[in-house]
């Protein structure tokens, strides 16, 4: 075989070497998933957990006079038990039902439609230990109904102070108010905070 004859056949040897490996290398995945990349590392991401909000149990037992300079009272008594929320501005907000322990006590026999339910809106905020609540209506069922025994009527004077407060609390509140020229509404509540998750 003549010198120029090998030289070709070994330059067409070389030429079908090259295509079959870019053949090859086309159909060749060079960062499948078992091969591990030493280059860059991928940045974690970092994921917020929210804060668990501070929920309390919010507990209210009342007993309530009214009094007529006339002479003749009555009394009623009354239970509220609800969750509030402690936002972190340290703002407290809840809602519930106040129920009637039972129709009014009076000294005299009386055919007015007492409440049976009185819808309370429960708001306050924290300062260091303490805690102060205060307490409004919103609604009673049913509508119309009376409070003979003025818890409604005290509601809005009632301010709870629960001081040294960590997981649990207690307080009284006494609240004596007029009513107008006809006699007097008296409270006593004895309320109490228990902390139901974040605290």
């Amino acid at each position: 075989m003549s010198r120029g004859r090998r030289v070709a056949m070994w330059v067409g040897i070389l030429l079908l070497c090259a295509a079959a490996g870019a053949f090859v290398a086309s159909r060749t995945d060079l960062f499948s998933p078992d091969v591990e990349d030493g280059g860059a590392s991928p940045t974690p991401t970092a994921t917020l957990t929210p804060a668990e909000p501070v929920r309390w149990t919010f507990t209210m037992r009342s007993r309530s006079r009214h009094d007529l300079y006339v002479g003749g009272s009555c009394e009623t008594t009354w239970a509220l038990r609800t969750t509030l929320t402690e936002l972190e501005t340290g703002t407290l907000a809840g809602e519930g039902d106040a129920v009637s322990g039972g129709p009014a006590v009076c000294d005299t026999p009386t055919a007015q439609l007492e409440a049976e339910s009185i819808a309370v809106i429960v708001t306050g905020a924290r300062a260091g230990a303490t805690i102060r609540l205060v307490l409004r209506e919103s609604g009673r069922e049913p509508v119309g109904g009376r409070d003979l025994g003025g818890f409604a009527n005290t509601l809005g004077d009632v301010e709870l102070v629960f001081r040294d407060v960590g997981t649990r609390a207690r307080t009284v509140e006494t609240v004596v108010r007029p009513d107008g020229n006809l006699g007097s509404y008296g409270s006593v509540a004895v309320a109490t905070l228990a902390c139901r998750s974040g605290c």
